[in-house]
């Protein structure tokens, strides 16, 4: 079986070329070598090395920025995902596609369903919930995995980096404790898609994933000195106080009923546990 990962070298497709590589015959691109603005997916994809799978984890990620960049955003996030369900459509290619819980607005009390309405608040949000919305309605042999606050030992660019940054410098660390999220380790969203394609699972659609539970960002920072054994002075503050980041939903936990049907999911507190077991192996 051939596998095409598309943004391989970020931390959620790094972990997935290595859950993947060892078994099946894996080909990789990157945003740095394939412009998704411009380029045409069928010239990257060498008709001899057709895939038989498609793993989609390239997309445009600085939440912040697509504010200003929103055409760069929309063509990457968006008119990019259409393109790649078209070929695959034609030539018969499962996909599979990465979303988030930017695509909600926060009001719910409960955790969000798959089905549940769609509202982001930021061109971020609305450019990964055309992203749904295209592909599906072009493939039906698609997969789409909503994950939330994705962190990975494959980067040094996530939350739990950060705040061990933070404190190294020694100075005090405001973190909001009025937003409620579910943290993923990118390892286990990597090790779903793999237990997909091995069990060759052909229930396609639209799937949350995260790992279980849910906590404020300052509830996870604790978490994550704890586990760092790292003494820092961490302060509660309400989003309110940075009034210039991007929106994004004061309550996003999303429902993982129908994804737990297929693997196993560990609380959010194991994940990070094996997160610093990984991250010795790197050299931070």
């Amino acid at each position: 079986m051939k596998i095409l990962i598309l943004g391989h070298t970020g931390q959620l497709g790094e972990e997935v070329t290595h859950q993947l590589a060892p078994h099946y015959v894996v080909s990789r691109i990157e945003l740095s070598e394939f412009d998704a603005e411009k380029d045409d997916i069928t010239k990257a994809i060498p008709e001899n090395e057709r895939p038989d799978i498609i793993v989609n984890c390239l997309a445009y990620t600085d939440t912040g920025k697509a504010e200003e960049e929103r055409e760069r955003c929309f063509r990457i996030n968006s008119f990019f995902p259409l393109d790649l369900a078209k070929y695959c459509k034609e030539h018969d290619i499962t996909l599979f596609h990465i979303s988030t819980d930017y695509v909600f607005d926060g009001l719910k009390k409960d955790p969000y369903r798959e089905d549940d309405r769609r509202n982001p608040l930021s061109i971020y949000g609305l450019s990964k919930m055309n992203s749904e919305f295209l592909v599906r309605n072009t493939w039906e042999k698609s997969f789409i995995f909503r994950t939330s606050s994705l962190y990975g030992a494959y980067s040094k660019v996530n939350f739990v980096e950060n705040m061990l940054k933070k404190a190294h410098e020694g100075k005090k660390i405001q973190v909001v404790s009025d937003q409620i999220m579910a943290p993923t380790h990118a390892l286990d969203l990597a090790r779903t898609i793999a237990h997909f394609i091995a069990n060759k699972i052909t229930d396609y659609g639209l799937y949350h994933f995260t790992n279980k539970g849910e906590c404020s960002w300052y509830q996870f920072a604790q978490a994550i000195f704890e586990e760092a054994k790292v003494e820092v002075e961490l302060e509660p503050v309400s989003f309110e106080t940075f009034p210039g980041v991007i929106k994004r939903p004061v309550y996003s936990v999303l429902n993982t009923d129908k994804v737990e049907s297929f693997v196993n999911l560990i609380p959010w507190r194991d994940a990070l546990k094996e997160y610093f077991m990984v991250r010795r192996n790197f050299d931070f």
